[in-house]
């Protein structure tokens, strides 16, 4: 198989997704907060985070998450399947979240972290891992066991990333975080760098710097006021980061995108 695109998008209900479709790619959505329903080929299924739904190529799909007020956030995976996945599917048709939103699937996260994780900052290697592992949870899902974590978690490195997540618009201080969970800062940051292979800060960025891409790709919001949203500096600090990650400048980013 081949992993076209992943990520984490948190934004307000009412930018969720539209109604859309890929010709090629099957597409998994893994709802870490919000509730709703959620449109797949004609069916209108409804969900309630942590979800785990999934659309087959040519199905048409769109998130309708209530209240516009509301933040839904997300993992999803885009992916073109190969012969073996192929028969994979088949083999899992009558368990895929395809017609149905799949409860209990908050023990998903590591799985889709790390295929998110090497999708968008690993080198070949790395992202044929992420595709191995979306493999391995295919064949978990067929077989109706649970999936294991590519690798153990540090429980405080698992509730930090959730805070992140969470306060993706808003603003974290790992000191603070640490000092509240009862861990040292300096040995929360080595547990994260050993998981995660990045600092606590780089990871944080590249959680916000995807939602901003989200909102430079699905809303005509002036830069300025999306580095507002997801609590930059200014709008110069916004752009340095973006940059320094996306290798294009938010303005740049947006014309290329449409």
């Amino acid at each position: 198989m081949e992993i076209t695109e992943s990520g984490y998008i948190a934004t307000m209900a009412s930018r969720a997704f539209v109604m859309h479709g890929h010709e090629r790619e099957c597409e998994f959505h893994l709802f870490m907060r919000g509730a709703g329903h959620f449109m797949n080929a004609g069916n209108r299924l409804p969900f309630r985070a942590p979800a785990l739904v999934y659309s087959s190529p040519g199905e048409e799909h769109a998130c309708d998450a209530g209240s516009p007020d509301l933040e839904t956030a997300f993992y999803f995976v885009r992916f073109v399947p190969d012969k073996e996945t192929r028969a994979v599917l088949r083999d899992a048709h009558g368990v895929l979240p395809c017609e149905r939103a799949r409860p209990s699937a908050g023990r998903f996260l590591h799985v889709f972290e790390d295929i998110r994780a090497k999708t968008n900052g690993g080198g070949p290697l790395a992202r044929r891992s992420a595709e191995h592992q979306l493999l391995a949870l295919l064949y978990e899902l067929a077989s109706e066991s649970d999936p294991r974590p590519f690798r153990p978690w540090h429980p405080s490195v698992e509730r930090l990333i959730r805070t992140m997540q969470e306060r993706i618009y808003g603003t974290l201080s790992i000191e603070e975080f640490a000092r509240d969970d009862g861990i040292t800062k300096e040995h929360l940051c080595r547990r994260f760098k050993a998981c995660t292979g990045l600092t606590a800060l780089q990871y944080y960025h590249r959680l916000k710097i995807e939602s901003a891409r989200h909102l430079l790709e699905h809303t005509s919001d002036p830069v300025y006021m999306i580095a507002q949203r997801l609590c930059f500096w200014d709008e110069f600090h916004f752009s340095k980061v973006f940059k320094r990650y996306m290798g294009v400048s938010p303005g740049n980013y947006r014309r290329e995108s449409r």
